[in-house]
């Protein structure tokens, strides 16, 4: 199955996570066949002198359907304005959602890293059972269904979920609290639906840093959920 690394092919920070990434994936190189892709970049995003149906402006397009980004983000910690590269990053992560191929495949983010090779074959042999496939702690390494896609599609095309008000993470968080009203037995994600560790993480190295900038006071090198190098 094909495996988009989103990445700066320009950027050597980013180039070389996604070389420790690919790395750790290779014990799975049977299953997956990581694809470099790259990633929007604020100087990338062409943006339209137009507003949608909340006021909400300007927009971008991508695929031929226009979106907005809402000025402020949510956060538990109150409102925030999204920065540049975090505009690029929900984009990055829409352009994959709305990539016009018919067979499914996995998203992977350059930091994704592959923490346990037993486990993952076992979640990757499970694939189809669910609508959302999440074997990660967050959007490092995920995939949809061709009919999950197909509704989060819709749902974004038709001109009431084109504005994002949060992360890609977010925004999906939303989606599929519908998508498992509507079908309970595809709906959930592979991790909360196992409840069991995950076996793909993410990779902080205090020495590279990271590639996006916010306005969040967040010490990556303290986070217990992330495979720290050094």
């Amino acid at each position: 199955m094909k495996a988009y690394m989103i990445m700066d092919l320009d950027n050597p920070v980013s180039v070389a996570y996604s070389k420790m990434s690919i790395e750790s994936f290779k014990p799975v190189e049977d299953l997956i066949e990581i694809i470099p892709y790259q990633c929007t970049r604020p100087k990338d995003i062409e943006w339209i002198d137009d507003v949608d149906r909340w006021g909400v402006g300007p927009l971008f397009e991508v695929e031929g359907h226009k979106f907005s980004i809402w000025t402020h983000q949510l956060l538990r910690s109150g409102h925030r304005i999204f920065t540049e590269s975090e505009k690029a990053t929900i984009i990055s992560h829409l352009r994959l959602w709305l990539k016009p191929e018919e067979e499914q495949f996995i998203i992977l983010e350059h930091d994704a890293y592959l923490l346990d090779e037993q486990k993952f074959r076992k979640d990757f042999n499970s694939i189809n059972d669910y609508g959302v496939w999440m074997p990660g702690i967050a959007l490092e390494c995920y995939s949809f269904s061709p009919m999950f896609k197909e509704y989060l599609t819709w749902k974004m095309t038709i001109g009431e979920w084109n504005t994002f008000a949060s992360g890609p993470m977010g925004y999906l968080e939303k989606v599929c609290k519908q998508w498992v009203c509507k079908w309970p037995k595809t709906g959930k994600n592979l991790l909360q639906n196992d409840g069991s560790n995950a076996c793909v993480t993410q990779i902080y190295s205090k020495e590279l840093g990271i590639t996006i900038d916010h306005t969040l006071e967040t010490d990556y090198s303290t986070q217990k959920n992330m495979f720290i190098i050094k």
